[in-house]
């Protein structure tokens, strides 16, 4: 994971931002969505626009994407 991830999540932690909150920043960061993309799709398919994902594709790469968020929250 990023530095940066890692580091804005500590931030955010210790300014009191809710464990909701943090997990669907972190969900909707670039990092993430890039990562559960390579989980979720076919490798001629990771540069897919969002507007062709399908409903299945995109709620795999939601799902992938929130726990990550999730284990980077423990761990992190």
């Amino acid at each position: 994971m990023p530095p940066a991830v890692l580091r804005e999540t500590r931030r955010m932690r210790r300014s009191g931002v809710s464990v909701g909150e943090i997990v669907e920043t972190i969900a909707k960061s670039d990092w993430a969505q890039s990562l559960a993309r390579a989980f979720c799709l076919p490798e001629r398919q990771f540069n897919k626009p969002d507007s062709e994902l399908t409903p299945q594709e995109r709620a795999c790469i939601n799902t992938v994407a929130r726990r990550l968020a999730v284990e980077l929250l423990k761990y992190g």
